[in-house]
């Protein structure tokens, strides 16, 4: 058998094609977002930012909350337009959340009580929907004592 110019040249072409093909789907790659798969929920301590997955909170007490979106692997992944937010039980607190849906402020009503917090977003960048949920526990306690109230009893002869 015998390898002409052209045959070569073709062969160079293929290979050529080959590698250019191999070096944009590497570029897609980079350049395409990740696929979000996790909400998870952040508080800020004494300046100090933490992973939290529940939380106690004193009712008379306000609680900052920010949130992070990650790939499974952990990475930063975008989502379908603002997270949307939501608390359990309404009747113990409300949120005051951010414009960009990446933050809130969980104020309790008064009352005790257990609750969730809860975080809904839409990881399909595209037409479609891929709902992912985040959700943060908390347990609502009393505030320090502040009052003293007195009772008495019905009165006795001595």
């Amino acid at each position: 058998m015998e390898i002409n110019n052209s045959d070569l040249l073709l062969t160079g072409i293929f290979l050529g094609v080959l590698v250019l093909c191999h070096q944009v789907h590497k570029i897609i790659l980079f350049l395409t977002p990740a696929q979000a798969e996790r909400i998870n929920f952040y508080v800020e301590v004494n300046g100090i930012k933490r992973k939290v997955e529940s939380m106690f909170l004193k009712v008379t007490q306000s609680l900052p909350v920010s949130l992070s979106i990650t790939d499974k692997k952990g990475n930063a992944a975008k989502v379908d337009g603002a997270p949307q937010w939501a608390v359990t039980d309404e009747s113990l607190a409300s949120l005051s959340v951010a414009e960009d849906g990446m933050s809130a402020t969980l104020t309790p009503i008064g009352p005790l009580g257990s609750f969730s917090v809860q975080v809904k977003a839409d990881a399909d960048l595209g037409e479609g929907v891929k709902e992912i949920i985040g959700e943060l526990a908390v347990e609502l306690s009393a505030g320090d004592a502040e009052v003293i109230a007195l009772s008495a009893g019905a009165p006795s002869d001595i």
